[in-house]
């Protein structure tokens, strides 16, 4: 089966270092990720988007993975409503309705 398109947010403010981020898709299936994919990206934070489901979402190999390519990874489940806003200076702030740990 082959791995399903992963959409990837690189952000990169004028005269900063590029912060890396991956929204993983399907709530955070077997499938949304692969090793590849994450040493390409390099992804610095991921936020899996999920909620109760009878899926098993997100999915334990997907976690350990993030895990294993040192993702921190944040999940609406856990931290609620997640904003990031990235100012035009290249200041970024994070934003969370509940707990601002990772998972």
């Amino acid at each position: 089966m082959a791995a399903p398109a992963v959409r990837c947010t690189v952000v990169r403010p004028a005269g900063t270092q590029t912060l890396r981020a991956s929204l993983a898709p399907c709530t955070g299936s077997a499938y949304s990720t692969t090793n590849s994919f994450l040493s390409q990206v390099r992804a610095k934070f991921a936020i899996i988007s999920f909620s109760e489901n009878s899926y098993g979402h997100p999915s334990p190999d997907t976690v350990a993975r993030l895990k294993a390519h040192h993702v921190r990874t944040y999940t609406t489940q856990r931290n609620g409503s997640i904003t990031v806003k990235v100012a035009a200076g290249g200041h970024v702030t994070w934003a969370f309705s509940r707990s601002s740990r990772p998972q």
